[in-house]
């Protein structure tokens, strides 16, 4: 059996092995969304939203499906350089003590051929932002339900076809060039890392996982993407009016499940990210100032 997405991506993290002590920090909490590291984050994660309801029974079909072919761009290590300063320096300015541990992760250089290796196990690639895209909303949805499971190759591809349907509703990505579409992509790939080094810092803790799954639950809502509204099947993302909570046994989705319990975890605006012992990464919580 191949490793899982998730786990690959705690091991580009740099995450495998976190003192207790560490784990059982109180309050951690997560910020997943809104952590505001590219232009268009909120406009993608309402196009997001937008996208699973028209799967509704008696919604209107859209126009025609985007493929995700039109998000694949070529690389350049210009772009790439600016891109990760930028997202090093809005990360840093947000939580100076934590600077160590996101310059560690963030400007690896090894890091984005790490996560391509990683996508490609379930059939994705890293320079295609619908896939990126696609990461970044599968993880957030599992961080959500307190669950580290991973899709197989048939739920990614049905989720990057929604991704693609997303993204293509953004004025902005709509026929965009190669940089802005590599923007796109490494900021929600980074992200992605970001939660795999979130829930590994946490360790299989209820508690955490609850707060951290209260915490992506608030942070996607006020984007404008509601992760109990929606459930991840092998057809991609589906309405739902339950908590989006899937059997993985019944849909095939995601093979284990996490132990995250409810919890108490608020969210005011973006996360700042900060170091703790055994180099994991989490968020605490930080009013938007």
């Amino acid at each position: 059996m191949n490793r899982t997405l998730l786990l690959s991506l705690l091991t580009i993290a740099g995450t495998g092995a976190v003192p207790a002590a560490a784990r059982a920090q109180d309050g951690a909490a997560v910020d997943m969304t809104g952590m505001g590291i590219y232009a268009m984050e909120d406009s993608v994660m309402e196009a997001a939203g937008r996208s699973v309801a028209r799967r509704a029974p008696g919604a209107a079909a859209p126009a025609r499906a985007v493929s995700p072919a039109a998000f694949a761009y070529r690389p350049s290590q210009e772009v790439r350089r600016r891109n990760v300063a930028g997202f090093v320096k809005k990360l840093t300015a947000a939580n100076p003590q934590g600077a160590g541990e996101i310059r560690r992760l963030v400007e690896d250089p090894t890091l984005f051929a790490k996560i391509d290796r990683a996508l490609r196990g379930v059939g994705g690639r890293t320079d295609n932002a619908a896939d990126a895209f696609a990461s970044y909303w599968i993880a957030a949805w599992y961080a959500a339900h307190g669950r580290d499971d991973t899709p197989d190759a048939a739920t990614f591809a049905a989720v990057r076809r929604q991704a693609a349907d997303a993204l293509g509703a953004v004025p902005q990505l709509a026929g965009a060039g190669d940089a802005v579409k590599q923007q796109v992509a490494e900021a929600n790939l980074v992200q992605a890392v970001l939660i795999a080094a979130t829930m590994e810092g946490v360790g299989r803790d209820p508690a955490a996982r609850g707060r951290i799954a209260a915490a992506v639950r608030k942070g996607a809502r006020a984007s404008g993407l509601d992760l109990d509204a929606i459930a991840l099947t092998r057809n991609g993302f589906v309405p739902t009016r339950r908590t989006g909570a899937v059997d993985p046994a019944r849909d095939g989705a995601g093979a284990g499940a996490g132990a995250g319990a409810g919890g108490g975890g608020t969210l005011l605006g973006a996360g700042a990210l900060a170091a703790v012992a055994g180099g994991a990464l989490y968020y605490r919580n930080r009013a938007r100032g």
